[in-house]
């Protein structure tokens, strides 16, 4: 049976910078489409707990200067737009929101802007309005704006008769985390109790009672993303999802040198909409094992050991641990999903997609034309990270993306 059948439709999605506004005090530079030159957005579900969110400008060096001055106040205010055209016809469909929101700026830089005799004498009237003076390429990490101020924020209380779900549920509160999906916590580490926080700042203490109370059986992926929030087990079990989403994204791999190695994009199938589907570049995709490379630098099995009995805990392969009992009742299952999740891990390039559509609460599948490798990579998987690239190309933006998989572990 055809993966691709002559009833689909290939999406090619273009991206819009519907506004680009820098705003400094009460003074707000609006940006042409030609002055921003794109983003790069990486978000690591397994490592980090917040995006890193890149803006490339073109801007008249007065501007720069004025940002790098400000950094402390300056805003970012952009609109990001999406539509898609179908097979080689020119039709837009409808604009798709991606982000519209408001940023601060990440930046340690204090330049002084030595040439500004010599901008005022060429620019006598400003060089903000004049595209002859953009000169100067520079990247900014931005963050949420709403967020940026409550990460700083430290907590150091006791709370009574207080489960882990609740404790999560009073840090995401403080800041200010109003979109998040979340999935229930396994009822082993959910039990009401006194819980002490030292004292944190509100993202550490997050990870602090992760590790030291637990969560789930097999970890967790806790991450506050640009436009939505998540707190899943790792490893799988996706059944967290919102109102009419989609639960699954198929991930098809054309043979190299195919016809669909032309059409690198988004496919919409007839009757279909239960599923996402998009088309891999064959090139791209990198099966890994990553437990045979760990293997070597690190030892060969787990053992727990109980720190206030001094007694030791069953053993997995070897390996020693030392948890606190009592406590996260997890230690031991948490290491073995991170150890069993890196035996199937997978890397594919995908574009001009709807960037949306990959998110972490969905589960993933490939499809392959070359059937030899059906079998060796079938089953369901998560995403684990996601690098996106939005550049210029003349009055749109293309997208592309490196993802990278892991197969559920149960």
């Amino acid at each position: 049976m055809a993966l691709i059948n002559d009833t689909d439709k290939f999406l090619f999605y273009r991206y819009v910078v519907k506004e680009f506004y820098i705003i400094i005090g009460s003074k707000t530079i609006k940006l042409d489409t030609e002055q921003v030159l794109g983003f790069t957005i990486v978000d690591d579900y397994m490592k980090n707990l917040f995006p890193v969110f890149r803006v490339q400008l073109g801007l008249p060096e007065s501007t720069y200067y004025k940002i790098i001055r400000n950094k402390e106040d300056v805003q970012f205010k952009i609109y990001l737009q999406a539509y898609y055209t179908k097979n080689t016809l020119r039709t837009k469909s409808t604009y798709t929101k991606i982000i519209n929101d408001v940023y601060s700026l990440i930046l340690d830089d204090d330049d002084e802007f030595l040439s500004q005799d010599a901008n005022k004498a060429e620019y006598p009237n400003g060089d903000e309005k004049n595209m002859n003076a953009v000169t100067t390429a520079a990247e900014f990490f931005l963050f949420k704006k709403t967020l940026l101020k409550n990460t700083r924020k430290v907590v150091n209380t006791i709370l009574k008769k207080c489960t882990v779900s609740t404790a999560f549920m009073y840090l995401f509160s403080k800041l200010g985390i109003k979109n998040l999906l979340m999935k229930k916590i396994d009822s082993g580490a959910n039990s009401e109790q006194t819980i002490v926080f030292p004292p944190f700042r509100i993202p550490d203490a997050i990870q602090w009672l992760d590790t030291y109370y637990g969560s789930y059986a097999t970890g967790s992926m806790i991450y506050l993303g640009l436009t939505k929030s998540y707190m899943l087990p790792f490893g799988g079990c996706q059944t967290v999802f919102e109102s009419g989403e989609r639960k699954y994204v198929c991930i098809i791999v054309p043979k190299i040198g195919g016809n669909a190695t032309d059409s690198i994009c988004q496919l919409s199938k007839k009757g279909d909409t239960q599923k996402y589907y998009v088309i891999a570049d064959p090139q791209s995709f990198s099966p890994n094992n990553e437990t045979t490379t760990s293997s070597i630098i690190e030892e060969e099995g787990l053992e727990t050991v109980d720190t206030e009995s001094d007694a030791n805990g069953s053993s997995t392969d070897n390996i020693r641990y030392t948890s606190k009992k009592g406590y996260n009742p997890f230690t031991e299952s948490v290491y073995a999903a991170q150890k069993k999740s890196g035996e199937s891990v997978i890397e594919v390039f995908l574009k001009d997609i709807n960037m949306n559509i990959i998110t972490p609460n969905k589960i993933y599948q490939f499809l392959f034309e070359d059937t030899s490798l059906s079998k060796k990579y079938k089953g369901k998987y998560f995403l684990c990270s996601r690098e996106i690239m939005i550049t210029k190309e003349s009055k749109y933006y293309t997208l592309g993306m490196i993802c990278n998989f892991r197969k559920f572990i149960n």
